[in-house]
């Protein structure tokens, strides 16, 4: 965790040393960074020549701060010089990056890879001032995320293929959640263009969404009550119907300030996440605490599951991350056995749904989820387990064998 800001009698911010370093290229830059650090409360002398390289040079051999300004406008690749300076930088570090070039990918790259901010020289005093401005609220509000209690969770819910019905789990999640466990829960369908998470509800998704990511800093508590679709006391969807011609990549900044936000006013978020959205916007699973991977029981979803899983583990290693095997046939039809698909992907299936087509198309017609229409389905069951788990209730998870013969055997914790 970032160290608490602490403010002096005189309004500046007392801090120790290693809260501020920079290191920066010339001497224009140098001057102005030093300045405007010390309007900050940070020592000048904690600029430095030398760039993105005497940064990871420097830093290999000493803790990081917390705030990290650096130069890559000397840098012949940046990329992999933020990757080096990432690699000694401590989890928390907020990096502002500064360069000559003035181009919007190496920009969005940046951003993708956690930099704060990317700012082109000539370098004016006014936008640092600024950056460092956002940094800190940033650094604040990630303190003031942290304190939310532990029930508040962002869930996100990734078809390892489409058509295995990720969708059909997060509609059906979230609804146990809000109805039957009475938790206030956001169901939030990143699936911009495709999404169908109001559709399953028979609603209309409004530009809610839309909004809430094109103008983050419009987003607070009213802004979220105003831009949800409520569809029962406990539960609010937030989806978008976008133009098929419209650029639908994210805002590292956008996201992360809306699920903040979500978790100020939800004690769950149900985040339906298609896999091509994780896979080229990662950042966004460094915003989950936990992970559900849906998947049928065939041989392509194998390859696919092993695939996402390895990816995930990459990006963010602490994701806790559970398997369900939806539509799975009885007997000998399903196209790999539920024992030989856990064995190939090397992790335990937490929760086996049963296919069953007639529920599924009661369900459709109704406008309505699984849980809803056909409450004492096999389907249901399971998929009120999976809710009930995510709830910690315990006294219900613990009626059902299978399960409770799972958190015996260690399978999830």
């Amino acid at each position: 965790m970032s160290p608490t800001l602490e403010k002096s009698s005189s309004g500046k911010s007392n801090m120790s040393e290693d809260v501020f370093a920079a290191f920066l290229c010339d001497e224009t830059t140098l001057k102005t960074v030093a300045k405007v650090a010390k309007e900050n409360g940070w020592s000048p002398d904690r600029v430095h020549e030398g760039g993105v390289n005497n940064a990871v040079k420097t830093l290999a051999g000493s803790a990081s701060p917390q705030y990290l300004i650096v130069d890559i406008s000397e840098s012949l690749d940046p990329h992999k010089d933020m990757g080096s300076l990432a690699e000694v930088c401590k989890p928390g570090t907020i990096v502002i990056a500064i360069g000559a070039v003035n181009d919007v990918k190496l920009y969005r790259d940046l951003l993708t890879a956690g930099v704060q901010d990317y700012i082109v020289k000539p370098l004016v005093p006014e936008v640092l001032r600024d950056a460092i401005k956002i940094a800190i609220n940033a650094s604040e509000e990630e303190v003031e995320t942290e304190t939310v209690t532990s029930h508040h969770k962002a869930i996100g819910i990734i078809g390892v293929r489409g058509g295995v019905g990720a969708s059909t789990i997060a509609t059906n999640t979230a609804w146990l959640m809000s109805n039957k466990f009475e938790h206030k829960t956001a169901l939030l369908d990143l699936d911009l263009q495709f999404g169908t998470g109001a559709l399953a509800f028979d609603l209309e998704p409004g530009r809610g969404l839309t909004d809430a990511l094109a103008n983050p800093g419009r987003v607070d508590s009213l802004f979220i009550e105003r831009a949800t679709v409520k569809y029962e006391e406990h539960l609010s969807i937030l989806s978008a119907e976008a133009p098929l011609s419209e650029n639908t990549s994210l805002d590292p900044q956008a996201i992360h300030h809306l699920l903040s936000e979500l978790r100020r006013n939800f004690e769950n978020i149900i985040i339906d996440l298609p896999r091509g959205m994780a896979t080229s916007n990662p950042f966004v699973l460094k915003e989950l605490n936990e992970l559900i991977l849906v998947t049928d029981l065939s041989l392509v979803a194998a390859r696919d599951t092993i695939r996402l899983i390895s990816f995930v583990k990459k990006q963010t290693p602490k994701l806790k991350i559970s398997i369900v095997a939806n539509k799975a046939e009885t007997g000998e039809f399903n196209e790999v056995n539920p024992q030989d698909f856990a064995r190939s992907i090397e992790e335990d299936l937490t929760w086996t749904i049963p296919l069953d087509r007639k529920t599924a198309l009661q369900a459709t017609k109704l406008g309505q989820c699984i849980s809803q229409s056909s409450p004492r389905s096999k389907v249901a069951a399971e998929l009120n387990s999976l809710a009930s788990f995510y709830c910690d209730v315990t006294e219900v998870v613990e009626q059902k064998k299978g399960f409770f013969d799972m958190l015996k055997k260690g399978g999830k914790s």
